[in-house]
């Protein structure tokens, strides 16, 4: 039960500055919108993914919390920031929306711009405070321990 809750911490920070994006650009709410929304819930619960999985390794391996957290975030902060920054430099052109037809793309792609640039540092920053935040100790079953001790 913990796990989730760790990964879905930031969730409503990203929802709420898609929108601020969305309202500060003077777009209004669709369809490509929403689905822009979705877009970033996807690519923050990949990252979020990435810290808890690699913190979750470490706990087993008998770190603590504050320490697995610490060193989740070190070593994932790469790959986190370099999945973002893919996506926001891939929906940047589609954001202007310069062409003919054009602009009705742009509000999937200011979402996802508005979500990402937020919800990145937040993936960053919220996930691995609630995972240090833990008193005792998280995933125990058998197979996490025998993938422990190889």
């Amino acid at each position: 039960m913990g796990a989730p809750v760790d990964g879905f911490g930031c969730y409503a920070i990203f929802n709420y500055r898609a929108f601020v994006a969305l309202w500060t650009t003077d777009t209004s709410l669709s369809v490509s919108a929403f689905m822009g929304m979705i877009m970033v819930m996807g690519v923050t619960t990949a990252n979020s993914v990435l810290v808890v999985s690699f913190s979750r390794y470490a706990m087993l391996e008998g770190h603590s919390s504050i320490h697995s957290a610490l060193k989740a975030i070190s070593s994932r902060m790469r790959p986190v920031l370099m999945t973002a920054i893919a996506m926001l430099v891939g929906m940047f052109p589609m954001a202007l929306a310069i062409g003919a037809g054009a602009e009705q793309n742009a509000p999937l792609a200011r979402a996802v711009i508005g979500g990402l640039l937020f919800g990145t540092p937040a993936t960053l920053t919220i996930v691995p405070l609630l995972i240090s935040m833990r008193r005792k100790r998280l995933f125990r079953d058998n197979e996490d321990e025998n993938y422990a001790s190889q």
